[in-house]
């Protein structure tokens, strides 16, 4: 039995990457305890080909909107920690 998997089913597989990699070190870590949104930590400085990049297709989930704002608010101000 092979673990390998055949390129057809490689290529069946859909990407779930919604933009191209563009070597970005970007990310964010989002805690939450009793449906409260504790903290961000992470490091949100983007390199300036991953600000000009625009997503290639829609999220493949949805985000809780509280959430989503609060990542778009810490990023329109830099915060990097």
């Amino acid at each position: 039995m092979s673990l390998k998997k055949s390129n057809s089913e490689a290529k069946a597989r859909k990407s779930r990457q919604m933009y191209k990699f563009v070597g970005c070190p970007a990310f964010a870590w989002i805690k939450k305890k009793n449906n409260n949104y504790i903290s961000i930590y992470g490091y949100l400085k983007h390199v300036e080909d991953c600000q000009r990049c625009l997503p290639y297709q829609p999220p493949p989930l949805h985000l809780n909107e509280t959430v989503k704002r609060m990542a778009q608010n810490l990023l329109q101000l830099h915060v990097n920690h």
